[in-house]
């Protein structure tokens, strides 16, 4: 598998820090991001309720915080589908032309 990032980590408001989530480290809560990453930073949230992802996205936007997209390599998208920040395509996924996954 290859990574576009240097470097995954995670922040959870509910798991302690320095907790390992499918291998990869808990580096602290929300509200610890400004003081853990930099300028280079993207994010994505990855939370199961869409309304509060989208609320989270967008005040993540406000901050200055570049919104990642993640498209799994094993997912079919077609050139002429229109895919925004923050989504996150899984593997299997088929993405057919002139689809519109919106912001987060």
């Amino acid at each position: 598998m290859k990574l576009a990032w240097k470097a995954i980590a995670f922040v959870d408001d509910r798991i302690e820090p320095r907790t390992k989530v499918i291998g990869l480290e808990v580096i602290g809560c929300l509200n610890d991001l400004a003081r853990l990453t930099d300028s280079d930073t993207e994010v994505i949230v990855a939370i199961g309720d869409a309304v509060r992802r989208l609320e989270i996205l967008r005040e993540l936007r406000q901050r200055g915080y570049r919104i990642a997209t993640v498209v799994d390599p094993d997912t079919t998208l077609s050139q002429f589908a229109e895919v925004s920040a923050g989504s996150v395509i899984f593997a299997g996924a088929v993405i057919q032309a002139g689809a519109r996954l919106g912001f987060g």
